[in-house]
């Protein structure tokens, strides 16, 4: 998927850049909010709504909503480190120039779009978060191969998380910011690394 993204964005001749799943879809008029929003606002990034949607029903993303991230706005990284949840290139619409010199890492399998969107996040002047939603992200049958595959592989998937957290880490710190270092160490720590740990106990890979 890496590579993917990245010879899109090479190819890219546009002025914005939106990704999207294969297998996920987006309101029909999605891109006119999302582009309307750049344009009067002047924006590197716009931040859409994401929701679930599960067997066809449209759920809200819980974490997301008790802590703000869409609530609509003017957002910077330090002061609104919350958008640290929406942490990948989904429901977003990119300057084409703030992005084209950035590279997903092909090497990871997990977690690899975490440098990418923090590099973005960094080098933006103006992020602008809109009320609507832009994003849903399909929760089927489907996808329960890919938890199988991350239940086969969790010592894997925890040295690319691991990889992905040192170098975003790296990439707050050496702009100073603390509370997005801070938030960023809590979401990782919450929502991915502890299930992660706890998959390896019931798998009995915890040792390894």
């Amino acid at each position: 998927v890496s590579a993917t993204r990245n010879y899109g964005i090479e190819i890219s001749s546009g002025d914005y850049i939106y990704f999207i799943d294969g297998d996920d879809t987006i309101p029909i008029d999605a891109m006119q909010k999302l582009y309307t929003a750049a344009l009067e606002k002047d924006a590197d990034i716009v931040i859409g709504k994401m929701v679930h949607k599960i067997n066809g029903q449209d759920k809200e993303i819980s974490t997301y909503l008790l802590d703000g991230v869409y609530k609509g706005g003017y957002k910077t990284l330090e002061e609104n480190p919350e958008i640290l949840h929406s942490i990948g290139p989904t429901a977003k619409l990119f300057k084409q120039n703030l992005i084209r010199d950035l590279l997903f890492p092909i090497n990871l399998k997990f977690a690899e779009e975490h440098e990418f969107i923090v590099a973005a996040y960094v080098k933006s002047k103006v992020i602008y978060t809109i009320e609507d939603v832009s994003y849903y992200y399909h929760i089927r049958e489907q996808n329960k191969s890919a938890t199988q595959t991350i239940n086969n592989n969790v010592k894997e998937y925890m040295m690319n998380l691991i990889e992905s957290h040192i170098k975003v880490h790296s990439i707050l710190e050496q702009n100073k910011l603390h509370k997005a270092l801070k938030f960023y160490g809590y979401r990782i720590t919450n929502y991915i690394m502890f299930p992660l740990l706890l998959q390896a106990a019931q798998n009995n890979q915890l040792i390894e």
